[in-house]
């Protein structure tokens, strides 16, 4: 039980260094992108900070969508057509004769 609680502490701490992380990689780089690009200058703190914000819940979401299992065949000899078995051609006698 005290494993699981500092498993939990641990990935709290990583959680939030991270986040905190981005937030203040993304003040930087919009310090830098407000000096270095015109069209920027006129836009407000919150303007940047929402884009900020839907730049991260897009990557989390395309982060999950690349994570989501795939479908896999389980059967693939079911979906095979075989030329020497009458049941998979019924419906076809003029073309097997």
């Amino acid at each position: 039980m005290d494993k699981d609680k500092t498993s939990l502490a641990r990935t709290i701490l990583l959680a939030t260094s991270v986040v905190g992380g981005l937030f203040a990689a993304v003040n930087g780089l919009s310090d830098t992108v407000r000096k270095t690009v015109g069209i920027y200058a006129c836009f407000d703190e919150w303007q940047l900070g929402l884009a900020a914000v839907a730049l991260v819940a897009l990557s989390l979401w395309l982060f999950r969508l690349s994570r989501r299992r795939r479908s896999v065949l389980l059967r693939p000899e079911a979906l095979r057509l075989e030329r020497a078995n009458p049941t998979h051609l019924i419906g076809r006698a003029d073309d097997i004769a």
